[in-house]
């Protein structure tokens, strides 16, 4: 809404047709609308992205416990930070990868658990807050798909898209109806020329010009 109040902005400066007294009124308007959504919009997302972040780490550090990498004493130590955590579970998954066979299917997964831990933490937040993005936006696709739907079904959405049938039936009557009278036009122009080709005699600078003209 910011930012849209912002580009709203925008578009009023550059209206040559508003006064200086109405640019100003929906100037003011536009700011007065703009910074307290901006303010806000930015102090969500930064709960938000702590938020993420802790729980992040929560998972992190659920999985160290899991594998064995770190007990649950040390992971509820004070001051243990997200490197730590990747060190010990890089250093768990990659004790367990050499005492398996290197052809092996756990030594394969643990390579590969082991390349995703070496994401920074804060790549790791950001994928997760654009995978949450991406789901709200896919719902409200579908919420809004679906009421479309709910839409053009019900008696009004049927003659209403009835209607923009007729008008487009009646738009494309009212096209070939000009189209043919540019062609009979166009016709009765060539008879006329034809005509005139007849009456040159041949040969002449003037039945050379005319026939250029018919072809």
């Amino acid at each position: 809404m910011g930012l849209s109040s912002l580009g709203g902005m925008f578009d009023t400066l550059n209206n040559t047709d508003m006064s200086f007294g109405e640019k100003f009124l929906s100037v003011a308007t536009s700011l007065g609308m703009a910074i307290p959504s901006l303010i806000s919009g930015l102090s969500n997302l930064k709960e938000g992205f702590g938020t993420v972040k802790e729980g992040v780490i929560s998972g992190v550090k659920a999985f160290a416990i899991h594998i064995g990498a770190l007990t649950a004493e040390e992971a509820a130590e004070e001051g243990l930070t997200f490197a730590k955590i990747k060190s010990a579970i890089s250093s768990q998954i990659q004790e367990k990868a050499n005492n398996s066979q290197t052809t092996s299917i756990w030594a394969k997964v643990a390579a590969a658990i082991a390349e995703k831990f070496a994401m920074s933490e804060l790549t790791v937040v950001v994928l997760l807050l654009l995978a949450a993005i991406l789901l709200v936006v896919a719902a409200a696709v579908g919420l809004v798909a679906i009421f479309n739907a709910i839409q053009e079904a019900s008696p009004e959405g049927q003659l209403k898209k009835a209607e923009e049938n007729a008008r487009a039936l009646a738009d494309a009557a009212e096209e070939a109806k000009n189209r043919a009278k540019e062609l009979k036009e166009a016709f009765d122009s060539y008879h006329e020329i034809v005509d005139k080709l007849n009456s040159c005699a041949k040969g002449t600078q003037e039945w050379r010009d005319t026939l250029q003209e018919v072809n």
